[in-house]
């Protein structure tokens, strides 16, 4: 089990142009405000 948000930088063998982007930079600093706050999100 996963218990962060993890980007990704490749689908298949196609690189991504930004790894990680601004909604996946946004959605691991507010989940890790939700883990600081609730001990099992």
């Amino acid at each position: 089990a996963t218990r962060d948000v993890s980007s990704i930088a490749a689908v298949d063998d196609h690189d991504l142009p930004t790894a990680p982007g601004p909604v996946t930079t946004a959605v691991a600093a507010a989940f890790a405000d939700l883990v600081a706050r609730t001990p099992d999100p």
